[in-house]
């Protein structure tokens, strides 16, 4: 599968289609692909989207390691001092805190590099 593919199957995820494990899978996929390809942009954003999906269910330390990972990148991407490093920070404190916390079905979803 390549990048345009997994986005395409990870936008799926928004429509139910897909699980919330099976969403994470492909982040995770998009991200190996991006390692092999030399390709290092938003990943900020990849892993704010996991904390998303980690967040809609309401798996907590899913959650929490998946927006440190979007701190780290978003520091790297845009500054320490940027809003969405604000907001990571805010959600890697208070998972709960996510707007779109418990909006799914309990899932344990894992965080960065495991499953």
């Amino acid at each position: 599968m390549d990048i345009s593919s997994s986005y395409d199957r990870l936008a799926t995820w928004d429509q139910r289609m897909i699980s919330g494990v099976e969403a994470i899978d492909t982040i995770r996929l998009i991200w190996s692909i991006e390692d092999e390809e030399g390709y290092w942009s938003e990943r900020g954003q990849l892993a704010a989207d996991a904390a998303w999906v980690a967040a809609a269910h309401s798996d907590a330390v899913a959650t929490s390691e998946w927006a440190e990972l979007a701190i780290e990148w978003y520091a790297y991407e845009l500054g320490y001092d940027s809003d969405q490093v604000r907001d990571m920070d805010r959600i890697a404190i208070d998972p709960r805190s996510h707007p779109e916390w418990g909006t799914r079905e309990v899932q344990r979803i894992g965080g960065p590099g495991r499953r």
